[in-house]
This record gives structure tokens, C-alpha cells and sequence, in this order.
């Protein structure tokens, strides 16, 4: 069977990818995010010290750990932005990719191929369908490797303030997704009891 001129565009997805970790563009993305999170774990403790001597907990100047909660603030607000505007190249950078594969596949091949093909058909994959694909490279693939990494981050800053704690916090974010799945199955049962009704 003949595939069609667009059957490329996730073959040129894929060697974006591939460029991407190549030149470091994703990691970086990455990077920036497991930075914010371990700013956000500094901006905690900050907090936690200013808390417990506003409670008469501990001793001292509180003015030192509230500037470094406000320098941790404005560093993480920082990071943010440098990840919003590296998240759009990366995405800009996808688009103009994946877009580029299915205009290669088109010319590729010929007028004999897209005779049986609806015109706006190509020009839909090539634009609408491509726009579309612009949050599974420049947001998904960062947040999916995020996920693993950022409660490594959380758990490491938690080994050096309280070794006793890490079990803890590790028992009760294993917990989260067994939580998230029961709630997905009793989702799709009522769903599908919804449906059963009508």
C-alpha cells in the first residue's frame, strides 16, 4: 500500500528529537526545570526558618532568611521565564521541522501520488496538524522527564535536612499515582454506566 505524503511527518518528528537531545536544546529545557525545582526546595526552607521564629522556635535575625526567601523567589520567577521563551524555540524549532518533512515527502512524491489526494488535505497536515503537535515537543516531553526527575531533586534536599523523613515523603508520593489510577477507574466506570443509561 502506498503511504501517503504526510506519513513522514512523524519520522521528521522523531529525527527532531533526536537533534534536540543532540544539541541539548530539550536537556537544557530539563535542566532549567530540576533547577527551579531545587530553588523552590531553598525558597521552603527559607520559609520554614522565618515560620519558626516568628513561633519563637528558633533564635536569631529573621530578616536574613526572609531576603534569601525573596532571592529565591525572584531566581525561580527567573527560571520560569528563561523556560517559557527556551520552550517556545523548542517548539518554533519542532513546527519548522516537522513541516519541513512533509513539504520533502510532497515533493518526493510527484504529481502521480497527490492525484488521488485532496489538496487541502496536504495543506491541513502541513499547517493545522503541525501547529497542534507544538505542546507534545516544547511542553509534554519536558514535563513527562521532569516528573521523574524533580521528586529526585525534592527527595535529595530532603536527605540533607532529615534522612528520617525521606521514607516518609518517598512512601507518600508512591501513593499519588496509585491514587490518580483509582481515580481514573472509577472515572471511566461511572462513564461508561452513563452511557449504559442512555
Amino acid at each position: 500500500m502506498r503511504r501517503g505524503p504526510g506519513s513522514g511527518s512523524h519520522g521528521a518528528g522523531r529525527a527532531w528529537l533526536d537533534g534536540a537531545r543532540r544539541t541539548g536544546s530539550a536537556r537544557a529545557l530539563v535542566g532549567l526545570g530540576a533547577a527551579a525545582t531545587g530553588v523552590g526546595c531553598g525558597q521552603a526552607w527559607c520559609l520554614a526558618h522565618v515560620l519558626a521564629q516568628a513561633l519563637g522556635r528558633a533564635g536569631g535575625a529573621v530578616w536574613p532568611w526572609a531576603l534569601g526567601f525573596l532571592a529565591c523567589a525572584v531566581l525561580r520567577a527567573g527560571l520560569g521565564f528563561k523556560s517559557e521563551l527556551r520552550a517556545a524555540t523548542i517548539g518554533a524549532q519542532a513546527r519548522h521541522s516537522l513541516r519541513t518533512g512533509v513539504l520533502q515527502r510532497v515533493l518526493r512524491a510527484g504529481p502521480d501520488a497527490l492525484r488521488h489526494v485532496a489538496a487541502g488535505g496536504v495543506a491541513t497536515l502541513a499547517v493545522d496538524t503541525v501547529e497542534q503537535l507544538d505542546g507534545l515537543y516544547a511542553r509534554w516531553s519536558p514535563a513527562a522527564a521532569l516528573a521523574l526527575i524533580s521528586p529526585a531533586v525534592v527527595l535529595a534536599a530532603l536527605a540533607w535536612a532529615d534522612l528520617g523523613a525521606v521514607p516518609i515523603l518517598a512512601g507518600a508520593g508512591l501513593l499519588v499515582p496509585v491514587g490518580m489510577a483509582l481515580a481514573g477507574l472509577g472515572a471511566a466506570a461511572a462513564s461508561r454506566q452513563q452511557f449504559a443509561a442512555m
